[in-house]
């Protein structure tokens, strides 16, 4: 297996999403709300060794994207909740 099977395409627009998140999107959040994130984004980490000891690009893509659509789902019920205070 070669470093470039971890550097495809999904993975990279993956990380350039939760990226862009992170940045720019937790600007209302509170404390409690900031360490779910934390704690979530430590799993996505420790799955991403897992899956690069086993050899699996395909999966470590596809915990990824869960990861990138829950934080861009609890950011916006995050901003809902924000503005309906």
């Amino acid at each position: 297996m070669s470093e470039e099977d971890f550097n495809s395409k999904k993975i990279e627009r993956a990380t350039v999403a939760i990226s862009h998140l992170i940045e720019n999107s937790l600007g209302n959040l509170n404390i409690e709300q900031m360490e779910i994130i934390k704690n979530r984004h430590k799993l996505l980490l420790d799955q991403q060794i897992f899956w690069i000891s086993q050899s699996d690009p395909n999966r470590f893509a596809k915990d990824l994207m869960e990861y990138a659509n829950w934080l861009c789902d609890f950011i916006g019920d995050a901003e809902r909740d924000f503005w309906a205070e």
